[in-house]
C-alpha cells in the first residue's frame, strides 16, 4: 500500500464502504488557517459498531454543513479540482495544473447541499482525536 498514490487510497477508501448512504457525518474539528479537518461519521447499519473518523490535511477550501448524511463522497476530476482552484479564495499562479494534480476533491452532492473538501492527504483513525483551538489574536483575559 505504499506505492500507492493518494487518488488509489482515496478511491480504494470510497470504493471499499459498504452502505455509504447510511453514516451521518459531523465536523469534530476545523483548525484555524484551514490545515486540518476531522469528520466523524457514525454508520446507522446494526453491522457497524465503530464511527470513522477521517482526518484531512491541508485542507485548502470546505464547502458545506457542520453534519450531513452520506458518506458516499465521489473523487472530483482534474478539470474539476482546476476549475475550483480558478476562484479567488488561493492564488496559485502558474502552479495550477501542478497543484491541482497533487490534491485531491471529496464532493458529495444532494438536493439542498454540497459537500467539498479540497485538500492533500487524508487518513482514518480509530479514535476522536483532541482538538485544541487556538486563537493567538484573542487578548489574555479572554483565554480559557
Amino acid at each position: 500500500m505504499d506505492n500507492m498514490s493518494n487518488h488509489e487510497i482515496a478511491n480504494n477508501f470510497l470504493l471499499g464502504i459498504s452502505n455509504p448512504q447510511n453514516y451521518l457525518c459531523s465536523i469534530l474539528g476545523y483548525a484555524r488557517g484551514h490545515l486540518q479537518m476531522y469528520i466523524k461519521a457514525e454508520s446507522s447499519s446494526p453491522e457497524t459498531d465503530k464511527p470513522l473518523i477521517l482526518g484531512f490535511e491541508p485542507v485548502w477550501y470546505f464547502e458545506g454543513p457542520m453534519r450531513w448524511r452520506g458518506l458516499d463522497f465521489r473523487l472530483g476530476t482534474l478539470e474539476e479540482r482546476i476549475n475550483l482552484l480558478q476562484g479567488d479564495w488561493l492564488d496559485v499562479g502558474d502552479l495550477l495544473n501542478d497543484f491541482a494534480e497533487k490534491h485531491l476533491l471529496f464532493i458529495l452532492e444532494r438536493p439542498k447541499h454540497k459537500v467539498q473538501i479540497f485538500f492533500g492527504s487524508f487518513h482514518v483513525i480509530d479514535t476522536e482525536p483532541i482538538i485544541h483551538i487556538a486563537h493567538p489574536d484573542f487578548p489574555q483575559s479572554n483565554r480559557p
